[in-house]
């Protein structure tokens, strides 16, 4: 999974944790202020019912006085193990 946000014009810190959830866990952190083409990524295999779950919260350097974080895209890629 790939993460992008953006929002321009801004000096705070709006980060975002992007946290992914399946057979193991990892987070991801991403500043969205003035961001043109930074992304975050991380990969993981589904849980035993084949489910990840994503959870997307303000992250630990986020400032914003109203706490705004983002998401402006997630790209999901997949592959399948054919072997036995």
């Amino acid at each position: 999974m790939t993460f992008f946000a953006s929002r321009e014009n801004i000096n705070d810190n709006r980060e975002a944790q992007y946290t992914v959830v399946g057979a193991s866990n990892d987070s991801v952190l991403l500043n969205p202020a003035n961001n043109v083409s930074t992304t975050v990524s991380t990969t993981l295999k589904p849980d035993g019912s084949g489910n990840i779950t994503v959870t997307i919260s303000a992250g630990p350097n986020n400032n914003s006085s109203s706490g705004f974080y983002y998401l402006g895209s997630v790209v999901v890629t997949t592959s399948t193990n054919t072997s036995k």
